[in-house]
């Protein structure tokens, strides 16, 4: 097993704002079945195999699979398996034939996703001790180093500093897209981010990015699973602000940042609980 790699960003990346580089790896006689931010991921005789491109520093594919062989053998928790191959910009993968929660709601109108969500990032959470790198030492170099306005990256420094330390499984990028439906059980994916933390972290960045992508069920899952995990909704105010302040350095699109500014600036006269009542009902 390689080295962890500690200095890698945190979360998303962004490469190429125009889309993925040119991929070397032989994918011939291979179905594209799904196209994302930093790989693209193909199938063949039901094995799955995540094609990153030249541009991607191997070190973090190692990071990658690193990170999900940890996690797999300190938890029982349901999750693709990854081998690397012998192109090193391709990670094999145990194909999982499902649906993603996303559409198990839209499109099924299943009524249960969001407690479906939140059983099972509070399932994940409930694991200590796995051997993962520090998130509040990982988010304190980040902040240092994003190239953003200097009293938000204070803002964001000093709300992590009143954030005590944590040892629980933080996903970092949990939401309904990265958990699929297959024969019955929820299977999770893009492991990538995995840290050891305060899960109040991991609940404040799901719901920055719900409230990018699903406004209408960002309140009532913060609203439940803060009530599920006993603590205020004012415990999160210091959390939502660093997490909000963070994807600003892998967000581009002028609208999403400028909402994210909105609502780092609710944080700054606002409660977490009153931006909520004032939202109103969903």
């Amino acid at each position: 097993m390689s080295r962890l790699v500690t200095e890698r960003e945190v979360f998303a990346f962004h490469i190429n704002k125009k889309g993925l580089s040119k991929m070397n790896c032989d994918n011939k006689g291979m179905r594209l079945i799904a196209r994302g931010k930093t790989a693209n991921v193909y199938l063949k005789d039901n094995v799955a195999y995540k094609c990153f491109p030249d541009s991607w520093p191997e070190a973090w594919i190692d990071h990658e699979i690193d990170i999900h062989q940890i996690i797999q053998s300190h938890t029982n928790i349901e999750m693709p398996a990854y081998q690397k191959t012998a192109c090193p910009r391709m990670i094999r993968m145990s194909y999982i034939e499902g649906i993603e929660l996303t559409e198990r709601i839209r499109v099924h109108k299943y009524k249960e996703g969001i407690n479906d969500l939140i059983d099972l990032q509070l399932m994940v959470q409930s694991h200590t001790g796995v051997p993962l790198p520090d998130l509040h030492a990982s988010l304190e170099r980040h902040l240092m180093a994003y190239e953003i306005d200097q009293s938000l990256k204070a803002k964001a420094l000093e709300s992590l500093s009143r954030i005590d330390k944590g040892h629980a499984l933080c996903h970092l990028d949990f939401h309904f897209s990265n958990i699929l439906y297959a024969q019955g059980r929820y299977v999770i994916i893009d492991w990538a981010n995995a840290k050891s933390g305060n899960p109040i972290l991991d609940v404040a960045r799901t719901y920055v990015i719900l409230r990018q992508y699903a406004f209408r069920l960002s309140g009532p899952y913060l609203k439940t699973i803060t009530k599920r995990m006993g603590i205020p909704l004012h415990a999160l105010d210091d959390a939502i602000v660093v997490m909000a302040i963070h994807r600003l350095a892998e967000t581009d699109a002028a609208d999403a940042r400028q909402r994210l500014h909105d609502l780092i600036d609710q944080h700054g006269t606002k409660s977490t609980k009153q931006i909520i009542m004032t939202e109103g009902p969903e």
